[in-house]
This record gives C-alpha cells, sequence and structure tokens, in this order.
C-alpha cells in the first residue's frame, strides 16, 4: 500500500484524486480522505489517500506460444 498525499486547491486536488481512481486496475483506492483546509485564510485543501498499485505483468494476460 501506498499512502499519497494532495496539496492544492480544492478542484485540482478532485481532478486529481478522481484521476487517480480512474486509473483502476492499475491502481486501486482503498481510502480517500475529505478535504481539510490549510491553517490561516489559505485556498489550499489537503486529501490523503490509500492506494495499491497493481504490477503490469499480473494484468497482462499471458499469451500462448
Amino acid at each position: 500500500m501506498i499512502k499519497v498525499g494532495l496539496h492544492g486547491t480544492p478542484e485540482e486536488v478532485k481532478q486529481f484524486s478522481d484521476y487517480l481512481e480512474s486509473l483502476s486496475p492499475r491502481v486501486k483506492v482503498l481510502a480517500r480522505s475529505d478535504g481539510y483546509p490549510d491553517r490561516g485564510k489559505s485556498l489550499y485543501v489537503r486529501v490523503y489517500m490509500d492506494v495499491e498499485h497493481k504490477q503490469i505483468d499480473t494484468l497482462q494476460t499471458k499469451k500462448p506460444n
């Protein structure tokens, strides 16, 4: 499992976390937090994700010789 932290504007973080989820079956998102606002008057948020990366060779169908 890989822990991923995203930091950016709410729209950037949403777009990129959605993109990671779209990479299935290569990348499986196990958990995705809500956006945490930065301290103060920042416009940025943080989102944390737990993801699992599947090995390429396990995804490819082996062709008979």
